[in-house]
């Protein structure tokens, strides 16, 4: 949707009043489309999901506790830059989405910390090459490949957003924004609003986790929705809300891996049932980076958020 299609949009919604409020909350994000693909008709240093990555040769497979992480996608940041209104990420160069397939962590500990990984490697380094996977990477850590295309897109802020900026809205009028709101999200995109399925206030148990603190503790601070909050938790995720930002979000169209790809019918099925993963269960994956980070090019601090539908 474009900024006018969204006023119109809440003009049909009886919310016309709450279009400049809306307005402010307007994020640009990269829309990430895709479909399965042979990955050997797709050139080295292209942007894609799944598959095998295309590292420079003297860039080791990252690893977690001594396993391989999984890959998940690379983005070369030419191809991107089009896109990259907000010029947010670098021009050039390639960045990459590692997570530990095996162990599934759903970024809810300080210790999941090395359990993914973001690299990012600059146009002057040497030239990638297709890598294989690693011998001890079992098969459903392979996942399937996905050649993307990128769109321009606009995402708006949540329930919460509006909460933090505004004057607090009834819950009639949140009924009625919902679906102007879900019609903007996206099912996986670089940058922009999330497209939240528990939680509206993954900026603060990002920040939270990030600086040591226990699932407990998060859990304490962040259970309830963002209008039940007291107030000083709610300074604390406006706050981080305002440090935080989405850097990548991926939805479940890739949790199919190699060696489940290659089962049909009842097979497939049960395969499908017995994996108890993250996709299996409709899930998404934020990955979330300080802005400050961000400018300064810094990816060693990205903190990762999963949810599923149940």
């Amino acid at each position: 949707m474009t900024v006018d299609e969204i006023r119109l949009a809440l003009r049909d919604a009886g919310l016309e009043r709450l279009a400049s409020q809306v307005e402010q909350l307007v994020l640009p994000a990269i829309r990430i489309d895709v479909q399965p693909v042979d990955e050997d008709e797709l050139p080295v240093g292209t942007s894609k999901i799944g598959g095998r990555p295309d590292l420079p040769p003297d860039i080791a497979w990252p690893e977690h506790e001594g396993r391989p992480l999984g890959f998940l996608a690379q983005f070369n940041l030419t191809e991107v830059a089009p896109y990259n209104v907000e010029y947010t990420l670098p021009s050039s160069g390639m960045l990459y989405f590692f997570y530990d397939l095996q162990s599934e962590p759903y970024g809810i500990t300080p210790e999941q910390r090395t359990a993914w990984r973001v690299l990012t490697i600059g146009c002057e380094s040497s030239h990638p090459q297709r890598m294989c996977f690693p011998h001890d990477l079992p098969d459903k850590c392979a996942l399937r490949s996905y050649t993307v295309r990128l769109l321009s897109s606009t995402t708006l802020g949540a329930y919460s957003s509006l909460l933090q900026q505004f004057e607090p809205i009834g819950r009639e009028d949140w009924i009625a924004y919902w679906p102007v709101w879900d019609a903007t999200a996206n099912q996986s995109q670089l940058l922009g609003y999330p497209r939240g399925i528990v939680s509206d206030t993954m900026p603060l148990a990002c920040h939270l986790y990030a600086t040591g603190h226990s699932y407990r503790e998060v859990f304490a601070l962040t259970e309830m929705v963002y209008g039940e909050m007291d107030e000083q938790i709610r300074r604390r995720a406006a706050q981080a809300a305002r440090d935080w930002r989405l850097l990548f979000q991926l939805g479940d169209f890739a949790g199919e891996s190699i060696g489940i790809r290659e089962l049909e019918g009842q097979a497939l099925e049960e395969a499908w049932r017995s994996r108890h993963n993250i996709w299996g269960r409709d899930g998404t994956m934020y990955f979330w980076i300080e802005k400050d980070h961000l400018a300064r090019r810094d990816f060693s601090n990205v903190w990762l958020q999963a949810e599923t539908e149940f």
